[in-house]
């Protein structure tokens, strides 16, 4: 398990934060991290290979695909994780924000393949009202 520093110095860059906001409950691919959120695939790759690196997150092939998720061990060796993802920044807008995409992303029954088609930019994706 990483140092307590290594998990502060993770927790301390506002995009981890968000990547780790949308996957606090989910499972989902790069492409639906970067979708959702309006990052580069670089961006996201790197940032997710950081917090895979220091035990924040696990991840598991399925077809092409590498599927990512919170991993729980942090959550339970670190109790302000757990505070800080599911109650502190509940009500900060941009975590508000990137929530609502990810439901709405999730509703619309696309998966990583589908946002292929649409070169992995959320404002192409048609939703049902």
């Amino acid at each position: 398990m990483s140092s307590v520093i290594n998990i502060l110095k993770i927790l301390s860059e506002d995009n981890r934060l968000r990547i780790l906001n949308i996957l606090k409950n989910n499972t989902l691919c790069v492409g639906e991290i970067q979708t959702i959120l309006n990052l580069s695939q670089s961006n996201t790759s790197r940032h997710l290979e950081k917090m895979r690196s220091n035990g924040l997150l696990t991840y598991h092939k399925k077809a092409q695909w590498i599927m990512y998720q919170l991993s729980r061990e942090p959550l339970e060796d670190y109790p302000f994780i757990r505070q800080l993802l599911f109650e502190d920044i509940i009500n900060i807008m941009v975590f508000k924000e990137d929530l609502f995409r990810l439901n709405k992303y999730k509703a619309s029954g696309l998966t990583c393949q589908n946002l292929k088609n649409v070169n992995f930019n959320y404002n192409k994706i048609r939703f049902a009202d």
